[in-house]
């Protein structure tokens, strides 16, 4: 994990009794990010790869028995870094109850992969053949490294102990689930619970109501999308981060290569923009009186209630809360700006920065104090009494 949750791993309360605004100032021990991923390929044990339709993924045991997951994208150059951030996003953010992967991105040149290759042209089990000669043959320049998350797949099972059972019992999940509801909406991440409900990105454990997110992305192409959606936008000339090919379909600007910087730059900020409004508004039907779910977030709960059961008042409360986690790190976007530094993902990244540095405005423009006593009464209607830092 980063330095960061290994410092300072505790909830902090975002929000004072008289209402002052976020803390926008993490422990000084906690800058900057410090990447801790550091795997030891002296020896490597591989393990049967999983296909996907565009990537393939291996799994690794370096000398020491750490797990690794090594995946290879087939698709645009710019999905690794892409992948790499909004994992190591939500990490950051998570509190401890919602975690994602530490990753980073290897170049075919890196040291990690040029030792791996070394150990590799020894080993003739199929697995570490097959991986040694895909390193040799892998035309993309980047590679995902990811630790192992550790957890079973949310997946339908008439079990009584399965994830799903779990889930319905205990509105904890659902307000995990609210929170990163609202991480994907800020990553742009649209196909995991807002477009459909992908249980196979979410990892579970036993009774514990932490969440283990994998496959995330960060995307401005459909971050458009998703905040048309919430704005109630859906005309060609909203669609700011697409256009038409010439076989007559819509493909994201951020994916084409005949597209130059100025013209990335200018739309992702153009986006950014518009989700900070998406975000705004859902704040502004949360807390309108009479009010118990923005209308947003029923569309949200529709698409997550077509698989599984959750209480609407739970998820409202953990998107809120999410909205403060971001909020809250904020000065964490330049330590992770640092991680990005690769020539695909430049626009983008840097666009994301600038949205992330802007969001704690935008929810201090409404009183805090309001916002808690709110929070507070969903809480009570659902039989829980802890405030926002979770007890």
């Amino acid at each position: 994990m980063f330095e960061y949750f290994k410092k300072d791993n505790k909830p902090r309360n975002i929000v004072n009794e008289r209402g002052a605004s976020i803390s926008r100032q993490p422990p000084a021990s906690s800058l900057p990010v410090q990447m801790m991923l550091n795997p030891k390929f002296t020896s490597v044990s591989v393990a049967k790869p999983k296909r996907g339709k565009t990537a393939q993924t291996f799994f690794l045991t370096d000398a020491r028995g750490h797990k690794f997951v090594m995946k290879f994208d087939n698709g645009h150059p710019s999905n690794a870094p892409r992948e790499s951030f909004a994992s190591n996003f939500i990490e950051n953010i998570g509190r401890g109850n919602l975690t994602a992967p530490e990753s980073k991105v290897l170049h075919k040149r890196s040291r990690e992969i040029v030792d791996l290759k070394k150990i590799l042209a020894t080993d003739y089990t199929p697995e570490g053949r097959e991986l040694y000669l895909l390193l040799f043959s892998f035309s993309n320049p980047y590679i995902i490294l990811q630790e192992f998350s550790e957890g079973s797949m949310l997946e339908y099972s008439k079990k009584p102990q399965s994830p799903y059972r779990e889930f319905e019992q205990d509105s904890r999940r659902g307000i995990q689930m609210g929170r990163l509801a609202a991480y994907d909406l800020f990553l742009g991440n649209w196909d995991r619970l807002w477009y459909s409900f992908n249980e196979g990105n979410m990892l579970v454990s036993g009774s514990s109501y932490n969440i283990s997110t994998i496959d995330q992305t960060l995307s401005f192409g459909d971050m458009d999308h998703l905040a048309n959606k919430v704005l109630g936008l859906g005309k060609e000339e909203d669609m700011l981060g697409s256009r038409m090919t010439p076989e007559g379909e819509r493909e994201s600007i951020f994916t084409m290569t005949d597209v130059d910087e100025q013209e990335l730059t200018c739309k992702a900020n153009q986006i950014a923009e518009k989700c900070l409004r998406a975000f705004k508004k859902i704040i502004e039907e949360f807390m309108s009186p009479g009010t118990e779910a923005p209308s947003a977030l029923e569309g949200l709960h529709f698409t997550i209630y077509s698989s599984i059961v959750i209480d609407p008042l739970a998820l409202t409360i953990g998107f809120v809360e999410g909205c403060f986690d971001i909020a809250m790190h904020s000065r964490l976007s330049s330590a992770l700006m640092d991680q990005a530094n690769h020539e695909q993902f430049l626009a983008e990244a840097s666009a994301f920065h600038m949205m992330w540095q802007k969001f704690p405005p935008v929810l201090d423009s409404f009183p805090h104090i309001e916002i808690k006593r709110k929070l507070d009464e969903y809480k009570a209607a659902l039989g829980l009494t802890a405030s926002y830092s979770d007890k």
